[in-house]
């Protein structure tokens, strides 16, 4: 894709035969538009090849969780100094080294393929309106439209100034129609409302169709069909809430922030880690916290086994890897019983290696304890913001704060401790530390220049034959 002009021709679907095989988003095929957007079964296909394509290394499979995105974050402390490193050049914020180039690029043009797909379902969904059954086209379009907010959110967090650095600077194009001509490039703030503007509309569509909504209990789960009886893991109402959440907590709307935070807690349809529930080694990765994930069925063998192979220090040059020492700092003595520890396996005498996706085949994208740590942080009491942050904790092994102890500051520095602890290998912690214009990360110097680390400059394709400055 170039400057948002080449539009995909043909989709990539899914050929399924069985319930059990809606989350598996293997591509098998491609089929024309006109002759996939014929059938509900088609749009179903279409909407399973956007994840499939959000599942491939320039992606969620990798970068923009475990690998790209958590080394800027420098969550593996190997990879700064370790000569010949694929992610040496990333982890030093040289973005214009050729490599980091392509890298940068191929996130870029992954993101917006999947947006593109999304655009091209939702040019044809009004019109086959028809061929849906039940509330599947609610379902389906929501859906879809919640994708692409999803999508545009993490290509601004990336590309363009956090709201913090300039809600009214130039960011990137928000690309909501199918058509080949180029798009603006629209501001910070502008492409947010954007963003919130596609979420508000998926969860009215969501809202009385969705068995992953308010509505729940309405619902004979016995009789659902395919599509709708299979929201768990995928877009559904309360994913698109719980975006909601992370993008008005981004732009500092925090009061909206909150409601949405609690909205989905107060769902209970999320429950928080006990391991009094586990029942099997895929249970490490907390799954039922889980209000959107990706389900990748070769995950431990074509991306965890490749970084986080149990090996001898030097052995594989490209293996991400936290020492020890690191590794005590993030889980201090005290925090001993905290059950993320079993996210991390000795990998030597100095090092560990991560887990969390060597007995699962599932990368979590939004999760319950997220909108725990969105309610600490947006709620205004410091007391109302503590019994937040203690149930969390609670969950995660560890005792209660006392928040007579805590002032909002304080608070604030143990939201930020959670953070590091709960996202290891998710991709989402340079992302706070973006939203919080951050001057220095805990294991670096201050920045020289900020910006330089938090925003990555938008490939030069793009601004050679887009609508770009």
């Amino acid at each position: 894709m170039k400057s948002l002009r080449i539009i995909t021709i043909t989709l990539l679907v899914t050929t399924l035969t069985a319930c059990n095989k809606w989350l598996d988003v293997q591509p098998k095929t491609t089929m024309k538009a006109d002759v996939l957007f014929t059938t509900q079964a088609g749009f179903r296909d279409a909407i399973t090849g956007i994840y499939s394509n959000m599942t491939t290394a320039s992606s969620y499979g990798t970068e923009l969780t475990l690998g790209f995105t958590d080394v800027l974050a420098q969550t593996y402390d190997n990879v700064p100094t370790a000569l010949n490193h694929k992610y040496l050049n990333s982890a030093n914020y040289n973005y214009t080294e050729a490599f980091e180039q392509i890298r940068i690029a191929k996130l870029w043009t992954q993101a917006y393929k999947s947006i593109t797909n999304a655009n091209i379902l939702l040019s044809y969904i009004d019109d086959k309106k028809q061929v849906f059954t039940g509330k599947n086209y609610n379902l389906i379009k929501g859906e879809a439209l919640g994708l692409r907010a999803y999508l545009h959110f993490d290509v601004l967090r990336l590309f363009a100034p956090s709201p913090v650095m300039g809600a009214d600077r130039k960011a990137i194009p928000y690309v909501d129609t199918y058509t080949n001509v180029p798009f603006p490039q629209l501001s910070t703030a502008q492409v947010m409302d954007k963003i919130a503007g596609d979420l508000t509309a998926a969860q009215a569509l969501l809202k009385d169709a969705d068995t992953y909504g308010p509505n729940r209990a309405s619902f004979d789960l016995t009789e659902v069909n395919e599509i709708a009886g299979t929201r768990r893991y995928r877009m559904n109402y309360y994913a698109v809430t719980a975006l909601l959440a992370r993008v008005e907590l981004y732009r500092n709307n925090k009061t909206a922030a909150l409601a949405y935070a609690k909205e989905v807690i107060d769902a209970g349809l999320f429950p928080a880690y006990s391991p009094s529930g586990q029942t099997a080694a895929g249970d490490n990765v907390f799954p039922l916290e889980h209000v959107f994930s990706l389900t990748i069925p070769d995950l431990k063998t074509k991306y965890a086994d490749v970084y986080f192979l149990q090996v001898a220090d030097g052995q594989n040059v490209n293996s991400l890897s936290i020492s020890a020492d690191l590794l005590n700092t993030i889980y201090p003595s005290g925090l001993n019983t905290d059950y993320r520890i079993s996210w991390f396996q000795d990998n030597s005498a100095k090092t560990k290696r991560v887990t969390k996706y060597t007995y699962n085949t599932v990368i979590p994208l939004l999760k319950i304890s997220e909108m725990y740590l969105i309610a600490a942080e947006a709620e205004p009491s410091v007391s109302s913001a503590m019994a937040y942050l203690n149930v969390l904790r609670a969950h995660r092994g560890l005792s209660p704060l006392d928040a007579a102890s805590y002032t909002r500051e304080t608070l604030d520095k143990e939201i930020g401790d959670e953070y590091r602890r709960e996202f290891i290998a998710e991709g989402q912690l340079f992302y706070y530390y973006k939203r919080m214009n951050a001057d220095k990360l805990p294991t670096l110097a201050a920045f020289k220049n900020k910006e330089a680390v938090y925003i990555l400059p938008i490939p030069v394709a793009e601004k050679e034959f887009g609508n770009i400055e």
